[in-house]
C-alpha cells in the first residue's frame, strides 16, 4: 500500500498466470535475461500465497466497511514479465467518494468526514471502521522494544514503553509483526543502502520507521531478505531533518512537461519520463547513483531540477506543498551559461523553428549516449524581455537533487526571435524516496 493505493488483482484472473506473474517480481528465476533469481529458495511458496490471497484484498476492505470504494489506476506495472497479461492484475486507489478527477482522487482530505475521504486518508478511515466495529483497543504511542519468548523458543508476546512505564503484552494466538521501513535508522541506512546511505537518501515515509521491529526480529533469528531493495526514484528534499536524517517530499511535478533533470556537470542523463514511469520508476533511484570510477565521485548526487515559470504558475513542486525554495535572480549570462553546458541550444533552435517535430525521437549527446526524450518537453526561453529570470533551489533532493527555475516559456511568441535561448524543459531533480 501507498497512498491509498494497493494490489488487488481481479478474482477472475488466471491463477497460474498470476502465480508467474508474482515469481517474475519476488525472484525473477522465471525471467529469462536473469543469470539467476533473487530468492529461490522461498520464491515459490511466496508466488503461490500471493495468487492465492492478493485478489481478496480489495473485497477483504469492504468487508471493513461496505461504503468504501476503489478506482481502478494500474495493471500490470512490468508487462513483459510472465502471466501479465492473463493475470487480471491491479492497483486500486482507495476513496470514499469515487472521482476520475486526479486532484479529488489524490488531494488532501484529513479533516474531511469519511463519506469524502480519499488516498491514504480514506484506506485508514475503512481499517480504522473495521477495528472499532469489532471493539478492538489501539494503544497509540506505544513503542515496542523486545520480545518475550519462550522456553521453546516461540515468541509470546511483546514489551513495550507507553507513556514513560514499562507494558507487557501478551498473546493469544499469534505475534504479527509489521515492520515498516529503516528510513530514520542511520546505522541500518549505512549497512544497507547503495552510495552515501545517509547524505544522499531521502525519503517521505515516517520517521517513527526506525528499523525497530527489524532489530527485534533478527534478535530471535529471523532473516533478512533483500533488506536493500528499495522502491524509489528522485524527489526532492527540504532542510528540515528528523533524528538527524533529512526529509524528503513526494515530489509531484517530476516527470512533468517544462522541466528537465541534469547531474553536476550539467548533463542530461536520462529521458525524464522514466522517473515516474512503469516499471522504471521503482527502480530509476540507481541512475542516480552512478559512481565515477575515475573520479571516486557521484556526479549525480545532488541532481538539478530546471523549470520554468509556465511550471512554476501550477502550483508548488511538491504535492505536500511544504518545499521551502530559496530564489534569487540569475544574472545577466547565467542562464546562458547553463544552456551552453547542457548543449541544446542548437538542437531546441531547430525546434522552435519547425524543422524538428518528431516527439519520441533519440537524442545524442555526451557523445555516444542516447537518451529519449517526450515531445512537450521542448519549450524555448527568451533571453530579453522585462520579466526576470530565476533561480530557486532546495536543499538536497534525496539522492541529491536542486532546483533551479528558469525563466518563462510563456515569452517565446514574442519578437526577439534572433535572441531566443531553448532549454529543453524535462525533469530534472535527484532525490530518493
Amino acid at each position: 500500500m501507498s497512498g491509498g493505493g494497493f494490489h488487488s488483482p481481479r478474482p477472475d484472473g488466471d491463477f497460474e498466470a498470476l502465480k508467474a506473474y508474482a515469481k517474475a517480481m519476488f525472484s525473477g528465476e522465471n525471467l529469462p535475461h536473469k543469470l539467476e533469481g533473487e530468492q529461490p529458495e522461498f520464491s515459490d511458496a511466496l508466488a503461490e500465497a500471493w495468487a492465492k490471497y492478493s485478489p481478496q484484498n480489495e473485497p477483504f476492505m469492504r468487508g471493513l466497511d461496505p461504503q468504501f470504494q476503489t478506482v481502478n489506476i494500474s495493471s500490470a506495472a512490468f508487462p513483459e514479465f510472465p502471466g501479465a497479461a492473463q493475470s487480471g492484475y491491479s492497483v486500486v486507489q482507495s476513496a470514499y467518494a469515487v472521482s476520475q478527477d486526479e486532484d479529488v482522487l489524490y488531494g488532501g482530505s484529513r479533516d474531511a468526514p469519511k463519506n469524502r475521504k480519499q488516498a491514504g486518508e480514506a484506506f485508514h478511515a475503512c481499517l480504522l471502521t473495521g477495528i472499532q466495529a469489532r471493539e478492538v483497543p489501539i494503544h497509540y504511542d506505544t513503542v515496542a522494544d523486545s520480545l518475550i519468548v519462550n522456553g521453546d523458543g516461540a515468541v509470546t508476546g511483546v514489551e513495550a514503553l507507553r507513556g514513560g512505564q514499562r507494558v507487557t503484552y501478551h498473546a493469544r494466538r499469534a505475534v504479527i509483526f509489521t515492520c515498516g521501513g529503516y528510513e530514520y535508522n542511520m546505522r541500518m541506512r549505512k549497512a544497507f543502502l547503495e552510495g552515501p546511505g545517509i547524505e544522499g537518501w531521502a525519503f517521505y515515509g515516517t520517521p517513527a520507521n526506525t528499523g525497530d521491529g527489524i532489530r527485534m526480529a533478527l534478535k530471535v533469528g529471523a532473516a533478512l531478505a533483500k533488506i536493500g531493495s528499495i522502491a524509489g526514484r528522485v524527489i526532492c528534499a527540504i532542510p528540515e531533518r528528523r533524528l538527524g536524517i533529512k526529509i524528503g517530499l513526494n515530489t509531484s511535478i517530476v516527470g512533468k512537461p517544462n522541466e528537465m533533470m541534469v547531474d553536476n556537470h550539467g548533463r542530461r542523463y536520462a529521458a525524464e519520463r522514466r522517473i515516474t514511469k512503469d516499471p522504471s520508476r521503482y527502480i530509476f533511484y540507481k541512475e542516480a547513483l552512478l559512481f565515477d570510477t575515475s573520479t571516486l565521485t557521484y556526479p549525480r548526487i545532488p541532481s538539478w531540477m530546471i523549470f520554468d515559470s509556465t511550471l512554476m504558475k501550477d502550483g508548488p513542486p511538491s504535492a505536500h506543498g511544504c518545499g521551502r525554495l530559496q530564489r534569487r535572480r540569475l544574472g545577466q549570462g547565467q542562464y546562458e551559461c547553463i544552456a551552453q553546458r547542457l548543449d541544446t541550444r542548437r538542437r531546441n533552435h531547430r525546434r522552435t523553428r519547425g524543422q524538428d517535430s518528431r516527439p519520441h525521437r533519440q537524442s545524442r549527446r555526451d557523445g555516444c549516449r542516447r537518451i529519449g526524450r517526450h515531445g512537450g518537453y521542448l519549450e524555448p526561453i527568451l533571453r530579453g524581455g522585462q520579466r526576470p529570470r530565476f533561480c530557486s533551489r532546495t536543499r538536497n533532493d534525496g539522492a541529491g537533487g536542486r532546483a533551479a527555475l528558469l525563466r518563462d516559456s510563456a515569452l517565446s511568441g514574442r519578437a526577439e526571435h534572433e535572441r531566443r535561448l531553448a532549454l529543453e524543459c524535462a525533469p530534472a531533480s535527484a532525490g530518493l524516496g
